[in-house]
């Protein structure tokens, strides 16, 4: 508003928009978000219609100024209808919450409907929500992989630490191996494997860390087996591994690494000791 007016904030003064009946949308919103635990909001392209409006400061084109401004960086269509089909209100909401409409892949929970005021004969006035969750990468096939090439960072920066904080931005798996790029120099690609979700997150998590100054995005196929967590029962301690199962329908065992080390360390014993005794215990049981 003080955008559209050129004026300051302390100087402006809502008109419908301060309305009970927006102020009642607002609050509302805010109530359920809240109760609902969401976590992160998607939606589709902004149908914003066309034509004229009147308002308090009289007839203005459809989008009015606020909600053109509040609606910068979505993706919006005029539609079929002429008229305002997009509301201040509605579009400070999905501002705020900067929904996004790149919308992955979901298994919708629960749906509701909330009918407007006008009622034209040529489609239903009604907005839809859909409480969802995101599928898990398990349930899903797609993944992207991410590539990036350095040439003038220290190796010792693109250690163990350099790839714990990658997986702890969000990816899948992560790694590093030496290339020999032009001019014969050598350097590293950085490869790492995410869902679609977070790869812009981790896209930028790379610029800032290294010193790459692009990151190719491909999406890919993952073929996933099916895996569980287990605990095996050993004569030294229990140890925390991954049960696969593989297409012929036997299982697969890997006890994780930090558990045989760290009982290695109590014990005073090899890690490799460890890792063979939690195998052997397993194939026995």
């Amino acid at each position: 508003e003080a955008a559209a007016h050129g004026i300051s904030i302390e100087k402006v003064h809502f008109h419908e928009v301060g309305a009970i009946d927006s102020i009642m949308d607002i609050v509302a919103a805010a109530f359920c978000l809240d109760q609902l635990a969401i976590d992160k909001t998607y939606c589709s392209a902004i149908c914003v219609g066309s034509g004229q409006v009147k308002t308090a400061h009289g007839v203005l084109p459809v989008p009015a100024p606020a909600t053109e401004r509040l609606l910068h960086g979505f993706q919006c269509f005029p539609g079929d209808l002429r008229g305002e089909w997009c509301t201040p209100t509605g579009a400070a909401i999905i501002a705020h919450l900067q929904a996004e409409q790149q919308i992955p892949g979901l298994t919708v929970t629960a749906s509701a409907y909330g009918a407007g005021g006008k009622d034209p004969a040529e489609r239903p006035n009604a907005l839809r929500l859909r409480l969802a969750e995101i599928q898990t990468q398990h349930s899903q096939n797609e993944i992207f992989v991410l590539h990036c090439n350095i040439d003038d960072m220290p190796g010792e920066l693109l250690g163990a630490d350099f790839i714990q904080g990658v997986l702890d931005a969000g990816a899948l798996d992560a790694s590093i191996r030496p290339i020999i790029m032009k001019k014969g120099r050598p350097g590293y690609v950085i490869e790492v494997l995410c869902s679609a979700d977070v790869r812009q997150t981790l896209a930028e998590y790379l610029c800032q860390h290294s010193s790459t100054i692009g990151v190719r995005m491909l999406p890919a196929e993952h073929y996933v087996l099916d895996r569980k967590q287990v605990t095996i029962k050993t004569n030294i301690g229990d140890i925390i591994a991954k049960e696969v199962t593989i297409p012929d329908g036997s299982k697969r065992c890997m006890p994780e690494y930090e558990d045989c080390a760290r009982l290695a360390k109590a014990q005073s014993l090899s890690t490799l000791e460890v890792y063979r005794n939690a195998l052997s215990t397993y194939l026995r049981n």
